[in-house]
């Protein structure tokens, strides 16, 4: 066989390789030497061992631990096409060069009058792909990049997320139902992937290969696995007054992950590649989220997180609930009570906060502005736009809070940052919503990027809050970092604001049923929630956000504490668990403003650590019962892979802490069905590093358990009730 010639750089292989060899490839066959098909081809490599090969021709090559993976038929990197209905996938052909110490694939043949390029380069243990999708003529394009690893479709089978067991009886289906509460900040559902992650895993094979969008490119994407391979389709918007015209970059990861705990596996290295800068636990308490003053908490020393803010509006319902009080149309006597920081913090509690040990945190809203109180609803477009130019307040609202969700210095500056961030509708027209809310309102969604403006003195939402309203708010000693509301509601919308185009630091999209380029809110927003981390951060303080629904897992990575309105349960299948995969190790709440109550409702929340309280006197005696365990496992921080499997397959099982060998160690446990079930629960102790004798201990209630000890597992064996959780403690025989 003639030898290849291989040069190392930057961690990884570029080799230029010329090789007749017999096929060494996955099936079947334990290792072999490097054979990369197609003739002359470059490589690059991992530090583990994921080799991809670009031949002159375009055509890629894969290889794991130097064995060929099995590709599909008409085997390519990248495939692109109109957004249009009815319109194929056209392949790209390429060329590969390479330049310090990446492999460059530059198209050619230009389909649908599109180039693409990538740079490939290797980052330790997971490639990078960074490219754009060039038009070759200076006009707007919807275009969707089909990015694919091509592993033949008969060798690898794909990993769709954390939930294992069979679907529910329960199981909501169809179109989310419209939530009761008229302050619950609710997200639509959307065409978009719940993960950022396609892995497909080859179990005969014993290994895995993951395609990742970064947390740093949040954008517009599908995926899954076909004839083709495992994919991304990243749907892309190009336009002229893009900061780059005519072209929109992109990056996606591929990487390695273990077949024998899938999508679990692709997360779990995922979070490690970007750990330090979206999945590090920065909060030192953790407990449930209040919007009410520490006062009125029967249990303050379970709580953590407090949204302040209600108590600076006054209205004839009061605000001491929680609630936010009943959205009208009706005139009624209420306004602002907050004039001075001091008046903030007394109406607040805020000092009060800080002896029970919880975070202060100012409540903010960056998705909107609003004109409230106006004297009726504008009936149109063009009498909106004449309430804008002569509307002028009672007051102005110097702080915010659930009941205004406005602040604002003057009426100038407010129509100011109405007129320069607002969104543009599809028909080029600022995006408007009137709507009752205190009075006739008109509420206008906003772009919160701030790099918005940068270049001419504008004052736009991102910069009243950042440099004017976070300051102000961080000059009390008691403010702990902030609370940013509604991210379901105003990330759902679509900017077509062409003036917008060239601040965005994200790809555009597009969106609509005739397709128009445009900046998606959600990117916007986590624009803008990089920027009041840093800042935040750089202080000390965090962030927290509301609206982090299954729809806005990416949001969630941006966040230091994150959460919804609501209550649901595990009976809403994978939705239920996107939350936990937002949050990684950091704290998800629940806030039951409400105060629903049921046994599925607290066992669904102590399986997988969703904090919620429930102050109120039917549900105390649960909120002491299960919030103390939940608090535990969320302290012992929760881990992607398991390390232990649980039958039936009903039986859910999720890990908390024992990352070292010391560690503290937990597993919830929850029965997913309606029926009492026995229970069995294997934990790989060699895998946690546990030696020696070790002992379980069922933490809720007196449920009784039998352990068996082989020399490498602990089988667990339970009884567990109708929907019944449970916490079981793994720790050194003769600890205490």
């Amino acid at each position: 066989m003639r030898q290849a010639r291989c040069l190392l750089v930057l961690g990884g292989w570029v080799a230029l390789t010329s090789t007749w060899a017999a096929d060494s490839s996955l099936q079947g066959i334990a290792g072999g030497t490097p054979a990369l098909p197609g003739g002359a081809s470059l490589v690059i490599q991992t530090s583990d061992g994921l080799a991809l090969g670009v031949t002159n021709y375009g055509r890629p090559s894969l290889q794991l631990d130097g064995r060929n993976v099995p590709l599909a038929t008409d085997a390519v990197l990248f495939r692109v096409r109109e957004a249009t209905a009815g319109l194929a996938f056209a392949p790209v052909a390429s060329n590969a060069t390479t330049t310090s110490g990446r492999l460059v694939v530059q198209s050619v043949g230009n389909p649908y009058d599109l180039g693409v390029t990538a740079r490939i380069s290797s980052r330790g243990d997971f490639l990078q792909i960074d490219g754009e999708v060039i038009a070759r003529e200076p006009i707007e394009r919807c275009v969707d990049l089909k990015i694919s690893l091509p592993v033949s479709p008969g060798s690898f089978v794909r990993d769709t997320g954390l939930f294992n067991g069979p679907p529910s009886n329960n199981r909501k289906s169809g179109k989310r139902a419209a939530a009761k509460d008229a302050d619950v900040d609710v997200a639509g559902g959307d065409d978009n992937a719940l993960y950022p992650l396609s892995p497909v895993s080859n179990h005969a094979a014993g290994v895995g290969l993951t395609l990742a969008v970064p947390p740093t490119h949040p954008t517009r994407f599908n995926t899954g696995s076909d004839g083709t391979g495992v994919y991304v389709i990243l749907r892309i918007g190009i336009s002229p007054a893009a900061a780059t015209p005519n072209r929109t970059p992109f990056r996606v990861i591929a990487y390695r992950h273990d077949a024998a705990w899938g999508f679990r596996s692709a997360l779990d290295r995922y979070y490690d590649f970007y750990r330090e800068d979206f999945f590090t636990r920065k909060v030192k308490r953790i407990g449930a989220w209040t919007t009410q003053k520490a006062s009125k908490l029967a249990n303050p020393h379970l709580y953590a997180y407090h949204e302040a803010g209600f108590g600076t509006w006054r209205h004839p319902a009061g605000t001491e609930s929680g609630i936010n009080v009943k959205t009208t149309l009706e005139h009624l006597d209420e306004g602002p009570i907050a004039r001075t920081l001091e008046d903030y913090e007394r109406l607040g509690e805020l000092a009060l906060d800080e002896n029970h040990g919880i975070y202060s945190l100012p409540y903010t809203i960056v998705g909107q502005r609003q004109l409230l109180q106006l004297p009726e609803l504008p009936k149109d477009y063009d009498e909106a736009m004449r309430v804008l130019e002569s509307w002028s307040p009672r007051e102005n609202i110097l702080f915010d809070g659930p009941p205004q969700a406005v602040s604002f210095r003057s009426a100038d500056e407010l129509k100011a940052i109405i007129r320069n961030s607002t969104l543009h509708d599809a028909q080029g027209r600022l995006a408007i919503m009137p709507r009752a809310y205190r009075g006739p309102t008109l509420t206008f969604p906003q772009n919160p990027n701030p790099n918005l403006h940068h270049d001419a003195p504008k004052p736009t939402i991102a910069r009243y809050t950042l440099d004017y309203y976070l300051p102000l708010m961080l000059g009390s000693k008691y403010v702990d970092g902030l609370y940013l509301d509604s991210l379901g509601r105003w990330c759902g919308y679509y900017n077509f604001r062409r003036e917008h185009f060239k601040y965005s630091t994200v790809p555009l999209t597009y969106h609509g049923h005739k397709p128009q380029v445009c900046i998606w809110n959600l990117q916007s927003h986590a624009e803008y929630m990089w920027e009041a981390r840093r800042r935040l951060h750089a202080q000390g303080k965090i962030l927290m956000a509301n609206g982090v629904h299954p729809e806005r897992v990416m949001l969630g990575f941006a966040c230091d504490v994150m959460g919804r309105e609501g209550s649901p349960a595990y009976t809403v299948g994978e939705e239920f668990y996107a939350l936990r995969v937002a949050a990684g190790v950091k704290p998800y709440c629940l806030l039951n403003a409400s105060h629903h109550v049921s046994p599925r409702l607290w066992n669904s929340c102590l399986y997988l650590g969703y904090l919620m309280g429930c102050n109120d006197p039917k549900g105390l005696p649960d909120e002491a019962r299960y919030l103390p365990l939940i608090i535990k496992c969320n302290e012992a921080g929760w881990e992607a892979v398991t390390h232990a499997r649980s039958a039936p397959a009903v039986v859910g099982v999720e890990r908390w802490g024992g990352q070292g060998k010391e560690a503290p160690l937990f597993f919830t446990v929850m029965n997913r069905s309606t029926a009492p079930v026995e229970a069995e629960i294997a934990i790989d102790l060699a895998a946690l590093r546990r030696t020696g004798a070790v002992r379980a201990t069922a933490l809720l209630g007196d449920l009784a358990i039998k352990t068996e000890t082989t020399s490498r597992q602990l089988l667990v064996r339970l009884k567990l009730g109708a929907e019944e959780a449970n916490v079981i403690q793994v720790r050194a025989a003769g600890s205490e």
